[in-house]
């Protein structure tokens, strides 16, 4: 994204990730136009199983999402 006078010529309008992608939609102001850039996920997702939890934090870890 290049500035044009102080402002982004792209707008970021929606992000989501999962554990495979990166899903980002983006508007150009100027052409008007949506596009959709999906990409390999770049972080890894890491998940807990009950056995490497101590048992006094699993009532915490259960309830959590990511």
């Amino acid at each position: 994204m290049e500035p044009n006078s102080g402002t982004s010529r792209v707008v970021d309008l929606a992000e989501r990730h999962s554990q495979d992608l990166d899903v980002f939609l983006m508007w150009g102001k100027r052409s008007g136009r949506l596009w959709v850039r999906v990409t390999p996920a770049t972080r890894v997702v890491a998940s807990l199983t009950p056995e490497a939890v101590p048992s006094d934090a699993r009532g915490a870890v259960s309830g959590a999402s990511c």
